[in-house]
């Protein structure tokens, strides 16, 4: 299976699943701005951990009001752009769902 350079925190599935948003708020500030991006994008991109996201979103934003200059939109969309687009026709998804039934 081929890595996902900027989401290395989701290759283990074990480890996402014993992600808990309470670890992520009450460490948040150990975090870098970089690895809050990648949270941000894997609930934009895959779906996952939303209330992290919405955690790690609010703590790149009280650190722009306290004087950072970091562009975290820009991170964030550069992230997104070097990951592989997902183009799912959802009609071709379930044809083929249904017939390996």
């Amino acid at each position: 299976m081929q890595s996902i350079p900027h989401l290395k925190l989701i290759e283990n599935s074990e480890e996402l699943s014993d992600t808990d948003p309470k670890d992520i708020e009450k460490n948040i500030s150990q975090f870098s701005n970089e690895k809050l991006c990648e949270i941000i994008v894997s609930f934009r991109y895959l779906g996952l951990m939303r209330e992290e996201a919405v955690i790690c979103m609010t703590e790149l934003s009280n650190r722009r009001v306290a004087g950072s200059i970091f562009n975290y939109e820009k991170g964030i969309q550069d992230i997104i752009d070097s990951l592989p687009k997902i183009d799912i026709d959802l009609n071709d998804m379930f044809k083929k769902f249904k017939v390996s039934l």
